[in-house]
């Protein structure tokens, strides 16, 4: 009899809890106890109790701390702002409802919401774990769903912060469009607990093509405002070297972070602090649409084809990548393409790379790039095609370091192991006439290719200043070129019998438009110091050479590739010059198979080819004597019929009132 009364009395205080509580019925502390008022893991349906509790005033939060219960959602739960709703003790809510507002409070490692749920928390700032929606971590289990309903959380609530505890998250691929493994939305930061503690891993079973574990950019809206940091990301790539097999599929388009906008944009995303690891494509994408994005402190390793990828389908603009990595690879994996690629692509504009270690580099079809502070192990060249606006400095390259400009820019203050290559590749091939391309104060090396430390072909307007070249073949080499400077350099031959400044042409009808200047070189341990040949240029007297070894210039053709000299040392020629400036004291050896001769300044002044006739077609540095009596040079190319006296500095400038003279020795 007394066990009923209890019973009784326990029911009837039960009954009254849940059903009739009010303001007065709450701790001072606002905390209340969801089991006190009925809210227990026994089958029912408790939205509209869980709404009711946090509709009171006194209500701060609400604890579910029942052991191992499941609290029945299918409905509706509103929870005002401001109020917490805390769980404890393994409870959680199941069911297929929606929860609007309420700060979660729980252990990171506790499961508290069952994956059909909508769980559209009020603070978005706080971390949300992945656990909480069911994720174990474990290595074993695929917790891709767990993740994706943890993802699509933030989704909808248009932003939040998703905390991914210590662990192996083993992920997958979509059997149904949009078939991705984790979409990433706008104003979401993800966050592992250490690169070396939180790994999410692509289950091994997955080997398809075009697998991203995130992905940024979807057709429906912008998505900006992205941190992915402190977290590893495994690939199981299970192929060794690039491409894959074909049954694989067309390329290796895998990413560990893959960022595509289409025809929306991707903007404002940050990703640091990463282990990415045996990929079948590349570490990161970053494609179409993709605007103001930096990849920082990025740890690479076993990748297939790129390291970080840029471009590729356009609209890709302000990428910043420092700090990067490459770790030595492991398994046998060799790799395809390079470090840190960008694809000559349209509409690629201010490229940053700095600060990184790495094996190479490509760097193409870019409007705005700045190389810092890279230094490269391997002997493969690092390719930088179509470029303009760039700079490259202060990095050690010890793979060739190539360049076909596009527009103006800077190679300075950087040790190239291997030389510098400037030329037109790919969709420049051909001569390029440019502006203000400057190659100075590096020290060049050769090293063991067979070419000049520092070679320029087909690309005018490149100045070669104040650089200490050492080479093991010939130091600097204009092939084809013009309008270049060669200036204040110090040269080292290795061996002598190769030559320290070479410049040549063997198209004059194409190339060697403008003017060479060499001055002030400084050429040692060579008996060839200067070579010019079948090219217009200045050779001044400042260049420093061996005792007894003579500049060398060959004029081929000489009345259309004439030699301008500002004072030099012994010239050797093939035959006299038809034009130029000369001073008293210069002395041409003429050295022709049947015979050699000196020939010297009697007279300083100017070769001329011969009288203005006010109908011939002139070429640039063309000399000519004016009605005057003067001696005029052309100073614009093609068809003047100004008079040079009358002209005033538009096709022609005055440079000498003498003809120089000269007598045989």
């Amino acid at each position: 009899m007394p066990l009923l009364y209890i019973s009784l009395i326990s029911f009837l205080h039960f009954f009254f809890r849940s059903e009739h509580i009010t303001n007065t019925d709450i701790p001072a502390t606002g905390i209340y106890d969801a089991s006190l008022c009925g809210i227990t893991g026994n089958g029912a349906e408790m939205s509209g109790k869980i709404s009711q509790i946090f509709s009171y005033s006194n209500v701060k939060e609400l604890v579910f701390a029942q052991p191992g219960a499941n609290i029945v959602v299918n409905g509706v739960v509103n929870i005002p702002a401001g109020k917490i709703i805390r769980f404890e003790n393994n409870t959680r809510i199941v069911g297929s409802g929606v929860i609007h507002g309420g700060i979660v409070r729980a252990d990171k490692h506790a499961w508290i919401f069952d994956q059909r749920l909508t769980v559209l928390p009020e603070d978005t700032a706080a971390q949300f774990s992945v656990k909480w929606y069911g994720a174990k971590g474990d290595g074993t289990t695929d917790d891709s769903e767990a993740l994706r309903a943890t993802f699509e959380m933030a989704r909808q609530k248009k932003g939040g912060n998703i905390l991914f505890p210590a662990g192996t998250y083993i992920v997958s691929r979509q059997q149904k469009p949009p078939y991705k493994i984790i979409s990433v939305y706008s104003n979401t930061k993800v966050k592992g607990e250490g690169m070396y503690t939180t790994t999410v891993k692509l289950s091994p079973g997955d080997i398809s093509n075009f697998r991203r574990v995130f992905t940024l950019g979807n057709n429906s809206e912008d998505v900006i405002n992205v941190e992915i940091a402190h977290l590893a990301i495994d690939m199981s790539n299970p192929f060794k070297t690039y491409p894959p097999p074909a049954s694989f599929g067309r390329d290796a388009q895998s990413a560990g972070i893959f960022c595509y906008g289409d025809p929306y944009v991707v903007r404002n995303a940050y990703f640091h602090d990463l282990f990415i690891h045996d990929v079948s494509g590349d570490i990161i994408g970053v494609s179409k649409n993709s605007k103001n994005i930096t990849v920082e402190r990025i740890y690479q390793r076993d990748y297939l084809r790129q390291g970080i990828s840029i471009g590729g389908n356009g609209g890709v603009d302000s990428i910043t990548v420092k700090y990067i990595y490459d770790l030595p690879f492991e398994n046998g994996v060799v790799k395809g393409g390079n470090s840190i690629h960008t694809e000559p692509a349209a509409t690629v504009k201010n490229i940053i790379y700095s600060n990184c270690n790495i094996s190479d580099f490509s760097a193409s079809g870019i409007d705005g790039l700045l190389i810092d502070s890279i230094t490269t192990t391997s002997p493969i060249d690092n390719k930088c095609n179509n470029v303009k606006g760039f700079l490259i400095t202060r990095s050690v390259l010890n793979g060739r370091l190539q360049v076909a400009p596009a527009g103006k820019g800077k190679i300075e203050n950087n040790m190239l192991n291997r030389g510098v290559y400037v030329t037109s590749v790919g969709k420049m091939k051909g001569f390029r006439n440019l502006e203000e391309v400057y190659i100075s104060y590096n020290t060049i090396k050769s090293g063991n290719v067979n070419a000049a430390a520092v070679k320029i072909t087909q690309v005018g307007g490149v100045n070669v200043i104040n650089n200490a070249v050492e080479s093991n073949v010939n130091a600097i080499e204009f092939t084809n070129a013009g309008n270049g400077k060669i200036v204040s350099n110090q040269i080292q031959l290795v061996d002598k019998k190769f030559m320290g400044i070479y410049v040549y042409s063997t198209i004059p009808a194409r190339y060697g438009e403008g003017m060479y200047v060499i001055d002030s070189n400084i050429v040692a341990n060579t008996g060839n110091p200067i070579k010019a040949l079948n090219v217009s240029c200045i050779v001044g007297r400042q260049n420093t050479t061996p005792a007894g070894e003579h500049i060398i210039v060959s004029a081929a053709s000489a009345k259309l590739f004439p030699f301008e000299n500002k004072g030099a040392n012994i010239l050797w020629l093939d035959r006299m010059p038809q034009w130029g400036l000369w001073q008293k004291g210069d002395i041409i050896h003429i050295a022709n198979p049947g015979e050699q001769y000196d020939m010297i300044c009697t007279q300083g002044g100017a070769l001329h080819a011969g009288k203005w006739d006010g109908t011939g077609l002139y070429r640039l540095n063309d000399y000519v004597k004016a009605s005057d009596n003067h001696i005029y040079k052309a100073i614009a190319a093609g068809g003047q019929v100004q008079d040079p006296v009358t002209d005033h500095g538009t096709y022609w400038a005055k440079v000498a009132s003498e003809e120089a003279r000269f007598e045989r020795k």
